[in-house]
């Protein structure tokens, strides 16, 4: 059964050889068409742009930051409605007992995992180099 399976596909593959080498010179030419445009799009100069691709650029870029404007407000309203919905849970509890134990359960405010760092690569890499340096040839210096 396996042979028969194998032949049916030689045969599809020569079959899909002989119409990719019949299709029309216009949809090859529209293939590399686009694919060219987009090289000369990427490797043309900032100063010989014309002004509609400048303005679409521009606008292009005012539409991403207004979608990350939206997208942040949405997440900061979702953060308060969150909020103020555990608070009232925690509020509405019989006891302090329950309302300690759900407040601890249930932050109101999603904690991040680690601080960010205080240091940029730069610093990183310099303080790394001082704390491997065993002769101390960084910090050691005769002037």
């Amino acid at each position: 059964m396996e042979t028969q399976e194998e032949a049916h596909d030689v045969e599809k593959g020569a079959e899909g050889e002989e119409i990719v080498s019949s299709q029309t010179p216009d949809r090859q030419s529209a293939a590399t068409r686009t694919s060219g445009t987009r090289h000369r799009a990427s490797s043309s100069r900032p100063g010989t742009q014309s002004e509609a691709e400048r303005q679409a650029r521009l606008i292009g870029q005012l539409k991403a930051a207004e979608a990350r404007a939206r997208i942040r407000a949405l997440r900061l309203r979702y953060q308060r409605i969150r909020a103020n919905e555990i608070n009232h849970l925690v509020a509405s509890q019989p006891t302090a007992t329950k309302a300690m134990r759900l407040e601890a359960l249930l932050p109101t405010k999603p904690s991040s995992p680690e601080p960010p760092d205080p240091l940029d690569k730069l610093q990183r890499f310099r303080i790394e180099q001082i704390l491997e340096d065993e002769q101390g040839l960084t910090t050691k210096r005769t002037i």
